[in-house]
């Protein structure tokens, strides 16, 4: 999948949701500008990333990633109520997803 494809779906991520509501007049115009633009250059998507990272969005959604990776984890804690291999998997799988890549 392509680094720009969510934006120019538009789609409404945590990372979106939070730089819309934290973000100056003229961020919010970028966002509300480019993102859903099929058409939208490199440039302006580049624009977009920027916005995230200046409001605080990117740091926002990782350190929510964290919080839940946690909750899964300790929730795995008490093996008595998952079989072991299972709960093995669980945790391969809870640390796979919070640190994959897009």
């Amino acid at each position: 999948k392509g680094t720009n494809d969510d934006i120019h779906e538009g789609k409404m991520t945590l990372l979106v949701q939070y730089a819309l509501t934290h973000a100056d007049d003229t961020q919010k115009q970028i966002l509300e500008k480019t993102l859903g633009d099929i058409t939208a250059s490199d440039q302006e998507c580049d624009a977009v990333r920027d916005i995230l990272l200046r409001t605080g969005a990117k740091e926002y959604a990782d350190s929510r990633s964290l919080w839940h990776e946690q909750q899964a984890i300790a929730a795995l804690e008490d093996e008595s109520t998952v079989e072991l291999a299972f709960n093995t998997f669980l945790r391969e799988l809870t640390e796979y997803v919070t640190k994959r890549q897009s």
